[in-house]
């Protein structure tokens, strides 16, 4: 079973290596918030660009909103108002 955080170098050969070459991936879409490329696998693990190491960088401690929101409920932590 290979780590998320180190995946296989078989995945990231696959990734394109210049920015160059981003617009023809439908896998990338650039973020303007946070001003990077990123690219989601078909198993939806995430990648971001690094302009320094000119790597993709696996995404790690990202929970997708609505699984903290069922967690939190879960847990009795949240709860939504009224109308929202």
């Amino acid at each position: 079973m290979s780590d998320e955080r180190n995946p296989p170098e078989g995945l990231q050969s696959s990734f394109p290596q210049s920015p160059s070459a981003f617009d023809a991936d439908e896998r990338i879409s650039f973020s303007k918030l946070d001003s990077k490329y990123l690219l989601e696998t078909e198993e939806g693990t995430e990648f971001e660009w690094d302009d320094a190491l000119r790597r993709w960088i696996p995404v790690v401690g990202y929970i997708h909103s609505a699984l903290l929101v069922n967690l939190l409920q879960t847990l009795s932590l949240f709860s939504p108002l009224a109308g929202c």
